[in-house]
């Protein structure tokens, strides 16, 4: 249901153009090589800041989307391993009422090279 005052969009493009509240040439070419170098330096520049960190022996909170990416297995495995005690606990990001979690770089890491160690043997 519409809140009063409120118009609905009646198309893909002027719902775009009201949520970015500015309208949009789609005619206009974009640069796909400025893009993709964009994408390349933010990528590099996320990669540093990992590797700043690892060195510096901080222990960042790692989402869900990085722990499947290090970890190598889906969320449900993910939540499975660690129901049975295979697999680091989570932590709470926002106490007691919030349903955001995240898990210790430090101890996500270790359980892959444990797990690496284990499969050389």
């Amino acid at each position: 249901m519409l809140a009063r005052g409120k118009k609905q969009a009646r198309s893909f493009k002027q719902a775009v153009q009201r949520w970015a509240g500015r309208r949009i040439d789609w005619a206009a070419r974009v640069d796909v090589a400025a893009v993709r170098a964009s994408v390349r330096r933010a990528r590099v520049e996320d990669e540093v800041e990992k590797r700043v960190a690892a060195r510096a022996g901080s222990d960042r909170l790692l989402r869900i989307a990085e722990v499947k990416k290090l970890a190598g297995l889906g969320r449900t495995m993910i939540w499975q391993l660690e129901r049975d005690g295979l697999f680091p606990k989570r932590v709470k990001l926002s106490g007691t009422r919030g349903r955001a979690v995240g898990w210790r770089e430090s101890e996500v890491r270790q359980w892959a090279a444990d797990r690496k160690a284990a499969s050389e043997e």
